[in-house]
């Protein structure tokens, strides 16, 4: 499931509560500057992964004065990130990943079941046909969408008369005789007659 045409693109967007946010009293007890740090490693967190732990690199990366970011670097604002697990020189976003994992099990999910019933859909088109099946009309449509066109009148018509010689009830006359008539003209023909 890895192939460039089946992975599945990078969520764009994370989900955020802003009631849950604004409510919560660490977020509240931030300044405007705290604040707009905390958003701005959130969002290079869900767009990177993880943002440099050390001040001077995350000041670099966002395109912020060091020490603008080292004062507004507050304990509120890392209590939300932790150490990479695997690169101590960066932080992550324990909640965007959390949430970033049950994206992406979600849409794997969907992707999977949207694989399988398209594979049970085709698999069942191949010996049936989405026409209305147990009517005359219908059983004889799905037949008639599987043979090719041009052999529902039989054998070619005498020189006696050609087909643009003769009415529409004529060719089909002349076809009802024919042997190997396909099913649906037939069929349409006798409901055509009845009404």
């Amino acid at each position: 499931m890895n192939s460039p045409k089946t992975r599945l693109r990078h969520p764009p967007a994370f989900q955020l509560y802003a009631s849950d946010e604004l409510a919560a009293q660490d977020f509240r007890l931030m300044s405007l500057a705290q604040r707009g740090l905390y958003m701005t490693m959130k969002m290079e967190c869900w767009a990177s992964g993880s943002v440099p732990a050390d001040p001077d690199a995350l000041a670099k990366l966002l395109g912020l004065d060091r020490e603008a970011v080292e004062e507004s670097l507050s304990a509120a604002v890392r209590a939300a990130f932790a150490p990479h697990p695997d690169r101590p020189d960066k932080l992550i976003c324990p909640e965007l990943e959390q949430q970033r994992a049950n994206l992406m099990a979600r849409r794997e999910s969907q992707s999977t079941g949207g694989s399988k019933g398209a594979e049970r859909r085709w698999r069942s088109s191949s010996s049936s046909s989405p026409t209305d099946k147990g009517t005359p009309i219908g059983d004889s449509l799905s037949k008639a969408i599987n043979k090719p066109l041009g052999k529902s009148l039989g054998a070619p018509m005498g020189p006696e008369k050609s087909r643009d010689d003769l009415s529409r009830n004529d060719v089909t006359r002349e076809a009802a005789g024919k042997k190997g008539l396909d099913p649906f003209v037939r069929d349409y023909e006798a409901e055509e007659r009845r009404k």
